[in-house]
């Protein structure tokens, strides 16, 4: 089948194929991604840098906004304004100096304050007493028939602005003040304290005050730039205005934000939705085009030099394999039968050193066979000599046995005694194969152990086992003890006339595990040794120097046994005051020795 053809193709094709599969495609693949993502890198820096331009403008604009925004809430809130255009108009020099003097002067200082952002302030009263003048004043039924008028007052809106004509907007006859152009009008309620409508502030902005930052930004600026009111475009700079396509532009402009793209431009757009309108950039896609134009070039380049390589690559494979083939058939020669041939070695590259080898091994299989039946018969005459001289471990016993006897009738009664204990420590080592024993045989061991060292120490040495009963036929591992207790008898003297004394005690801990902790009144261990120690034996991760050091050696072998033959959570556990003690503290299951 398809996979069998596979396996059975030559290993020239095969790497003809992988070569492909590993060199030619991944380049191919990525020339492909690296004109994919390098288009968009720059499209996306294009995007970027238009944003922040609109964010710029946006900014700038809004701020404009929010100024005249504030002004109008001030107005609306003035306490005086809100006082006048509630109460009766008293038609007499106090009612028009109050009007003139203190009323006027609010609007008019107003105006003076902040005349570069607005054209001019009205204020339109329903109170039907207080007569129009100074400019400023007019009577609401100049906007009553106003249908926009109409719906802001319907409306739960305190504000609005909205884009009229400034002289149109209100019924008049030739107002001096009022403009006969668009411009942006915001519009605020007076209420009074109960929330009834008083009247209505509007103030007009011209479109070069309030639209100032786009008109600035445009004269420094190489980007197209442009504004639309209701999808209709306001202004533009001269770049847009140029653009063949900039209607089509305009109809796909759909959402508050984004950006769209077609074959030529890039237009990048935002709303401010205070004053309806959005802002946008137009830039075109010729630069991009260039720089993916010249990396198309490189591509293909890249493309024909792994087509070449690939080709020479081929050519190299078949003169290479025209050398394994004659390995090849030597090879076949050798596994006929031939044994007498060998592979030319020409050079020492990685074939040569095959064929080394080969020829190596033809050697030694024919030194093989020669020397096959010598080593059968040296190996049975190997085995019949080790029979002949294997020692029975009782031969040990009953020598130690037959010197403690004479030893006890020649009145040396503890020597005596110390050997016939070295001898029962013997046979605890051999009696058995079991790994494991009972706490009882393991105490006595301990015990003999100590009495070999007070042939050493005398007094200064003493031991105490504490034992319950119900614990004696407990299993425990063989040699799990003895060594703890000779490493405090190697280090914990402090000095020659300083006594040790070695408590172990054995504990029910629950219905499931023992505690054993074995305590001598020595030395003691350093704090940081200590801390070090007990974190070694948690992670059986040991040093170099510990595992060199006299007495560690046997520590390490009874932590990693405790592990192997309880779990990972039996460890080791010190505590020490240097100077005082030292206790090991370990943790074994509770398994009692069955018959």
């Amino acid at each position: 089948s398809y996979m069998k053809n596979i396996r059975d193709m030559s290993i020239l094709n095969k790497f003809t194929i992988a070569y492909i599969l590993l060199v030619f495609s991944p380049v191919l693949f990525i020339s492909s991604f690296s004109y994919c993502q390098t288009k968009k890198f720059y499209e996306k820096e294009l995007i970027e840098e238009s944003n922040k331009y609109l964010s710029y403008l946006k900014n700038s604009i809004t701020q404009r906004l929010d100024i005249i925004k504030e002004t109008g809430r001030n107005l609306a809130y003035n306490p005086q304004i809100s006082s006048f255009l509630k109460r009766k108009f008293s038609f007499d020099q106090f009612g028009y100096k109050i009007y003139r003097e203190d009323i006027y002067s609010i609007v008019n200082n107003t105006m003076i304050y902040d005349k570069q952002n607005m054209h001019i302030i009205r204020i339109f009263f329903r109170n039907k007493t207080i007569p129009e003048g100074w400019g400023y004043f007019y009577s609401e039924k100049r906007l009553y028939e106003k249908e926009w008028y109409k719906d802001f007052i319907r409306s739960d809106d305190l504000e609005v602005c909205l884009r009229l004509n400034c002289s149109k907007y209100f019924e008049h006859i030739n107002l001096n003040n009022a403009k006969d152009m668009d411009g942006f009008i915001f519009f605020r309620k007076i209420l009074d304290y109960n929330g009834t409508i008083m009247g209505t502030l509007a103030i007009e902005i011209f479109d070069k005050d309030i639209l100032q930052p786009f008109f600035d930004l445009v004269s420094e600026e190489k980007y197209g730039f442009f504004i639309l009111y209701q999808n209709k475009l306001l202004y533009a700079s001269y770049e847009v205005n140029d653009y063949p396509s900039i209607d089509q532009i305009i109809r796909n402009l759909n959402l508050r934000q984004g950006y769209y793209k077609d074959d030529e431009n890039i237009i990048v757009y935002d709303t401010i939705n205070e004053l309806g309108i959005k802002l946008g950039t137009v830039t075109s896609t010729v630069g991009i085009k260039r720089i993916i134009s010249s990396l198309n070039m490189n591509i293909v380049l890249v493309n024909i030099a792994a087509l070449i390589l690939i080709i020479a690559f081929y050519i190299f494979i078949q003169i290479f394999f025209y050398n394994v083939r004659k390995n090849m058939e030597t090879m076949t020669k050798v596994i006929q039968g031939d044994f007498s041939v060998r592979i030319p070695v020409k050079r020492r590259h990685e074939i040569g050193i095959i064929a080394e080898y080969f020829n190596f091994m033809i050697e030694k299989v024919n030194e093989l066979i020669h020397e096959m039946i010598k080593k059968e018969t040296a190996q049975k005459e190997a085995q019949l000599n080790a029979l002949q001289y294997q020692i029975n471990p009782h031969f040990i016993y009953n020598t130690l046995d037959i010197i403690s006897g004479k030893m006890f009738l020649s009145g040396n009664y503890d020597v005596a005694e110390e050997i016939a204990k070295f001898g029962k420590m013997l046979r605890y080592n051999l009696s058995s194969n079991s790994k494991f024993s009972t706490i009882w045989e393991e105490s006595e061991h301990i015990r003999n152990y100590i009495s070999l060292q007070r042939l050493r120490y005398g007094d200064n040495i003493k031991l105490s086992i504490n034992l319950q009963d119900e614990l004696k036929n407990c299993r425990i591992l063989k040699f799990i003890l003895q060594p703890i207790v000779e490493n405090s008898v190697i280090h914990g003297f402090i000095d020659k006339n300083t006594a040790l004394e070695i408590i172990i005690d054995f504990m029910l801990k629950n219905s499931n595990t023992i505690e054993i902790v074995v305590t001598d009144t020595g030395r003691g261990i350093p704090e940081k040794e200590l801390k070090r120690m007990n974190q070694s034996f948690e992670k059986s991760e040991y040093s170099e120097w510990q595992q060199n050091k006299n007495g560690s050696i046997g520590l390490i072998n009874i932590n990693e046994r405790l592990k192997l033959f309880y779990g990972k959570e039996h460890f080791i556990k010190l505590e020490s005051e240097e100077g005082k003690y030292t206790k090991v503290r370990l943790i074994i299951p509770n398994i009692r020795e069955e018959g």
